[in-house]
């Protein structure tokens, strides 16, 4: 089977890293999808974990996460509709790029409030705070202002920087990822990064 070689370059051309034997294309009839993450193939040879799919009723950047068996492969992302007799494109260098989730364990210092409070005036200058919306310190921030420049609103913006004891909290970031298969299974992750692009070098035989 055919391979390629990519190379990742930097804004200015310059090659960062280069992924070898990238697996080819591998084109299969007669698959079928079923509205599940399941899809139906006529072997399971060649294919591996990783690999991007490409066929009809298949979202695009799927790719492959198993196999149910010798002739069953499960899915990222679930088919939108049951079609029969489909052609089938499993490839080793899936173009769009992965997207996940993953806690840092930093401190959010400061976490926006709901509670927002209208002045019945430009120059009014008393705000009325409930007692559920004080449980903890916070800052008062104006998000509005009238024709005079005066605040016609606040809105609460609690903060961990003005508590005695913090609370720690995780912060949630989504990271993105391009995947290349390689021969025998071997899975290149590439972290995206809008300075670096992606090459085909070669095809090797």
């Amino acid at each position: 089977m055919p391979t390629a070689i990519y190379q990742v370059k930097n804004e200015n051309g310059n090659v960062l890293r280069e992924i070898p034997l990238v697996l080819s294309e591998v084109r299969q009839t007669g698959c079928a999808t079923a509205t599940s993450v399941l899809l139906t193939v006529t072997s399971i040879t060649d294919l591996y974990v990783g690999m991007g799919v490409c066929c009809h009723q298949v979202p695009e950047g799927t790719y492959i996460v198993a196999f149910k068996d010798a002739t069953t492969v499960v899915l990222s992302a679930a088919a939108t509709g049951t079609t029969t007799g489909l052609v089938a494109c499993f490839k080793g260098f899936n173009f769009v790029t992965i997207s996940k989730s993953a806690d840092r364990g930093w401190w959010r210092n400061t976490i926006s409030g709901t509670h927002a409070f209208q002045f019945g005036n430009n120059t009014s200058t008393v705000v009325t705070v409930g007692p559920a919306a004080i449980n903890g310190a916070f800052n008062l921030v104006p998000n509005a202002y009238g024709a005079v420049g005066a605040p016609t609103g606040y809105e609460v913006f609690k903060s961990d920087e003005l508590s005695a004891t913090p609370t720690l909290r995780t912060k949630t970031e989504n990271w993105s990822f391009w995947t290349l298969v390689s021969t025998g299974g071997h899975i290149s992750v590439i972290p995206f990064d809008p300075e670096h692009s992606l090459h085909l070098k070669e095809i090797t035989a």
